[in-house]
C-alpha cells in the first residue's frame, strides 16, 4: 500500500472525477420550535398534515397506501414500511422527505392540491413529536365553540310533509317551523330550550323526516340528529257548564262569517256547501269510514293508473314482437339470396380456376413446341389467353369473398334477429301477465272502494255540529260520542277523539279557535275540553364527532315505510359517505356503512316495500342496500356529477335520480336499465320526488321553477313562482300539496294542478311557539 499523501490526493480526486454526477437535494431549514410541555398529535401535529399532506394520504386517496389521517396510521406506514420510527426522527421517513433530506421531496413540486413545503418551525415541531415518542396524545373531540347565526340566514335547506297531509316542516336556517298546510298557517316554532340561539341546531338544518303516524319529526344538523315529537291533544275536565248553548240538531249550521253551510243529506251523510250554494264534500260522521273510503279512493285510482300504463306497455312489446318478425322474414330472405349468389360465386370461381389451368397447360406445351420462343405468335397468343384467365379468376375470387361475407353477414343477422324474437316474445309474455295481474287488482280495488263508499249509510248518526268562531274548523258529534273535526273550507279531516264517557244530550261548541268544549246538557259535570293547538316537545338527540357517527352534517333523513327504522346520511366531505340505520322506537344505531361512498350522501329512500334503501352521494353513483342484510345489491352509474337527490314511484317499481350535472335519469329496477332521461336544466337539479296517483314526476333545481316530467324525459309543463335557487322539495302522500324552498326563506306550496303557488310563506314571526323540553 502506498503513504504517500500526494498520490492519495490524486487518486480521491481521479476517484471523484470518475463517479457519476448526482444532485444532492437541497434540504429545508429546521427551526427549534418555541413549545412548551408534551407536543399533542391531534392539537400540534394534525393541523399541519391537514394542510399540507392529507390532501393525497386520506382515506379516500392514501397514496402509496400511506395514512396520515391518526398516529396510529402513521406508525403503521405504507407501502415503503412505517412513516415514522418513535425517538428517531433522523431515521423517519416523514420526516426526511418532508425536510428534503431524500427524494422523493414532499410534498411534490407544482402538486394539484396546491400543497406547500412545511415552514422550519413545523419541521422542528414534527420532529420533537417523533423524538417524545410519537404519540398519540390530545382530545380528538374537543369542545367546538359556536358563534350565534345571523338572524337574517334564513335559507331553507330542507322541507319534509307528513303522511297525513296536514302539515310541513322547513327547516329556515336553524329554526324548523311547522306549517299546517291546509290553511297555511305557522303552528309551531320547535326550539331547543338547551340553546341560547333560540333555535333547533346550532348550525343550519340540513334534513328533516316525518315518521309514518305523522306524530314525530326527526332534524339533521352539524354532527347532530334530534327526535321531535307532536303532543297529541288530550280530553281535559272542564267546569260545568252553567249556560250551555241550545243543541241545535237539525241543522243547518251556517259558519260565523256565512262562508259555509253544513246540512243534512240522506241517511248518515252530512253535505258542506259554499256561500253560494254549491256542494264542497260530502262525509259522515265515522272519521275511520271516512279515512278507510278515502284510502279505498286512492288504492283504485292508484290501481287504474297501473293498469293504464300497463295496457301500455303490453302494447309496446306486442308492437315490438311484429317489428322483429319481419325483422327475422327479411333476415331469412336476405340468407337465402346471399347464399344463392354464393353458391353462384363459388361455381364462377371454380370455371375461371379450371379455364386458367387449361390456359396455363396449353401455354407450356406450345412453348415446348416452340423450342422456347416466347415470341413465337402461338406462343404470344396464349400469353393473352393466360393474362385473361388470371384476370378472371381475381375477379372471381372478389366476387365470390363479397359473397361470402354478405352471406355470413346476413347468418348472423338472421341469428340475432332470432334471439331478438324470443326476448320481444318473453317480454310480451311478461307484460301481459303484468297486466292481468294489475287488472285483478283494479278489479279488487274496485269493489273495496264501492263497499267503503256503502258503508257511509250504516255510520253512526251526526247528533249536532258547530264551526270555530274564526270559521276555519269544522266539528261534528255523533251518536257513539265520537269528535270529529274537519276543515271548514273543505271538509277535509284533521283528527277523531272518542268523548271519554256516555253523553245523553251531548252539546258541542267552540270556546276560542282552538279550544272545542263537549258538555252534556243533562249532567252539566260532564264537560270536556279539546286543545287543538299543536304542540311539540324535543323527545331525544344524537350527536357524533369526528370518529363517530354522525361525523359531519346529517344531509339525509328518511323513515322506513312501516316506522321501524330510521335511515342518516351525510359523511365529511371528499373523504366519506356514511349512512346509519336506527331503530326509530328505541332510537338505538343498528348497523352502519360509514364507507359505502367516497364522498358525503345527500338523499336517502326506502322503497315503498321497506325492502331497499336507495341512496344518492356525491361520488356521482346512486346505491341500493338490501335493509334486512346491509348489503349493496345495485350500483347505478349514470351521472356526471354529484347525485343530489332520488325517489321512488308509488309502485317501487321506478327510482328517479337527479345531479348536479343538470339532468333526471329515470331507472327500472326489474329490467335493470334506464329508461329515460331529462335534460335542459341550466342549475344543478336538487329534488326529484313522484306525483302520487300519476306517471308524472316533479323536479326542483337552482333555476326558477319546477318542472313535471313523464317517466321517459319528456317535460309536461312548469309550476312557476319561485324566484331564487330551489334547495329542497317535497310531495303530500296524497298528492294535494307540492312544497318546496330554497334561498330566499320563502316556502312555497302549489296545488299541482296550478301553475303559480297557492300559497307563498315568507319568514316572519310563527303565531304559537311549541315550547320543547329536553329530556
Amino acid at each position: 500500500m502506498n503513504s504517500n499523501p500526494a498520490f492519495a490526493v490524486v487518486t480521491l480526486g481521479l476517484a471523484l472525477t470518475l463517479m457519476p454526477c448526482r444532485a444532492v437535494p437541497q434540504e429545508l431549514e429546521i427551526a427549534q420550535p418555541d413549545h412548551t410541555g408534551p407536543v399533542e398529535f391531534h392539537r400540534d401535529i394534525l393541523p399541519i398534515l391537514q394542510v399540507n399532506c392529507l390532501p393525497c394520504h386520506n382515506r379516500t386517496t392514501p397514496k402509496a397506501d400511506l395514512l396520515l389521517e391518526t398516529a396510529a396510521d402513521i406508525l403503521r406506514g405504507g407501502e415503503s414500511g412505517p412513516a415514522v420510527i418513535p425517538g428517531r426522527s433522523d431515521a423517519s421517513l416523514l420526516f426526511r422527505l418532508s425536510a428534503h433530506r431524500e427524494r422523493p421531496r414532499m410534498p411534490p413540486k407544482d402538486n394539484k392540491v396546491n400543497a406547500t413545503h412545511l415552514s422550519p418551525s413545523e419541521l422542528g415541531l414534527l420532529a420533537l413529536w417523533i423524538n417524545e415518542g410519537a404519540l398519540d396524545t390530545g382530545d380528538p373531540t374537543e369542545e367546538i365553540h359556536w358563534r350565534p347565526l345571523a338572524a337574517s340566514l334564513e335559507p331553507i335547506l330542507a322541507v319534509a310533509v307528513s303522511p297525513d297531509s296536514q302539515f310541513a316542516a322547513a327547516g329556515r336556517g336553524n329554526r324548523i317551523e311547522i306549517i299546517h298546510l291546509p290553511t297555511a298557517r305557522r303552528v309551531a316554532l320547535l326550539t331547543d330550550l338547551a340553546l341560547e340561539s333560540g333555535g333547533a341546531h346550532r348550525d343550519l338544518v340540513h334534513s328533516l323526516a316525518f315518521s309514518p303516524d305523522s306524530r314525530t319529526l326527526v332534524s339533521g344538523g352539524f354532527r347532530e340528529i334530534k327526535w321531535w315529537e307532536r303532543v297529541a291533544p288530550e280530553w281535559i275536565r272542564a267546569a260545568p257548564l252553567t249556560n250551555p248553548p241550545a243543541a241545535h240538531r237539525k241543522g243547518p249550521w251556517i259558519a260565523p262569517d256565512g262562508s259555509r253551510t253544513l246540512g243534512r243529506g240522506a241517511k248518515a251523510i252530512l253535505e258542506l256547501f259554499d256561500a253560494e250554494g254549491a256542494p264542497l264534500a260530502a262525509f259522515s260522521g265515522d272519521a275511520a269510514l271516512e279515512a278507510k273510503a278515502e284510502a279505498a279512493r286512492r288504492t283504485a285510482e292508484r290501481a287504474a293508473i297501473q293498469l293504464e300504463l300497463a295496457t301500455g306497455h303490453l302494447g309496446k312489446t306486442e308492437g315490438e314482437v311484429g317489428v322483429q318478425q319481419i325483422r327475422q322474414r327479411q333476415a331469412r330472405e336476405a340468407v337465402r339470396k346471399t347464399t344463392a349468389d354464393r353458391q353462384a360465386g363459388q361455381s364462377a370461381l371454380a370455371n375461371a380456376i379450371r379455364e386458367q389451368s387449361r390456359a396455363d397447360h396449353e401455354y407450356q406445351q406450345t412453348l415446348r413446341q416452340a423450342g422456347g420462343d416466347t415470341n413465337a405468335a402461338p406462343v404470344l397468343a396464349l400469353e393473352e389467353r393466360r393474362k385473361s384467365a388470371a384476370t378472371a379468376v381475381t375477379r372471381a375470387g372478389e366476387t365470390d369473398r363479397t359473397a361470402s361475407l354478405k352471406a355470413s353477414t346476413a347468418a348472423n343477422e338472421e341469428s340475432l334477429a332470432r334471439d331478438a324474437v324470443i326476448v320481444a316474445a318473453s317480454q310480451h309474455a311478461a307484460a301481459s301477465w303484468r297486466r292481468r295481474e294489475l287488472a285483478v287488482q283494479w278489479r279488487a280495488a274496485e269493489a273495496a272502494q264501492a263497499a267503503a263508499t256503502n258503508a257511509f249509510a250504516h255510520a253512526p248518526r251526526v247528533r249536532t255540529a258547530a264551526f270555530s268562531p274564526n270559521s276555519r274548523r269544522l266539528a261534528t258529534l255523533d251518536s257513539e260520542g265520537r269528535v270529529v273535526i274537519r276543515l271548514a273550507s273543505s271538509g277535509n279531516l284533521l283528527g277523531s277523539w272518542q268523548v271519554p264517557e256516555p253523553l245523553q244530550m251531548g252539546v258541542l261548541f267552540f270556546a276560542t279557535d282552538d279550544l272545542c268544549l263537549v258538555g252534556d246538557a243533562a249532567a252539566p259535570e260532564r264537560t270536556w275540553s279539546l286543545d287543538l293547538t299543536p304542540r311539540w316537545r324535543l323527545r331525544d338527540s344524537v350527536t357524533g364527532g369526528p370518529t363517530t357517527a354522525p361525523v359531519d352534517r346529517v344531509l339525509a333523513l328518511a323513515f322506513s315505510p312501516d316506522g321501524r327504522w330510521l335511515a342518516a346520511g351525510g359523511g365529511e366531505p371528499t373523504r366519506s359517505g356514511e349512512v346509519w340505520l336506527w331503530e326509530a322506537a328505541s332510537r338505538k344505531p343498528v348497523f352502519g356503512l360509514p364507507a359505502l361512498h367516497s364522498d358525503t350522501v345527500a338523499s336517502l329512500a326506502f322503497s315503498p316495500d321497506g325492502r331497499w334503501l336507495a341512496s344518492a352521494g356525491a361520488d356521482r353513483f346512486a346505491r341500493l342496500v338490501e335493509v334486512a342484510s346491509g348489503r349493496q345489491v345495485r350500483l347505478l352509474e349514470g351521472h356526471a356529477g354529484h347525485v343530489l337527490s332520488l325517489g321512488w314511484d308509488t309502485d317501487g317499481l321506478i327510482l328517479a335520480t337527479a345531479g348536479a350535472d343538470l339532468v333526471v335519469n329515470f331507472w327500472d329496477l326489474r329490467a335493470e336499465k334506464r329508461i329515460g332521461q331529462a335534460t335542459g336544466f341550466t342549475r344543478e337539479v336538487t329534488g326529484i320526488a313522484h306525483l302520487p296517483a300519476t306517471p308524472f314526476w316533479i323536479a326542483a333545481s337552482g333555476a326558477r321553477g319546477l318542472r313535471v316530467l313523464a317517466r321517459n324525459g319528456e317535460n309536461q309543463r312548469e309550476l312557476t313562482g319561485n324566484e331564487d335557487f330551489t334547495q329542497a322539495l317535497a310531495v303530500t302522500p296524497d298528492g294535494r300539496w307540492v312544497v318546496a324552498g330554497g334561498q330566499d326563506g320563502v316556502l312555497h306550496v302549489w296545488s299541482p294542478d296550478e301553475e303559480t303557488p297557492r300559497y307563498r310563506i315568507t319568514p316572519g314571526p310563527t303565531p304559537t311557539t311549541a315550547a320543547t323540553i329536553p329530556e
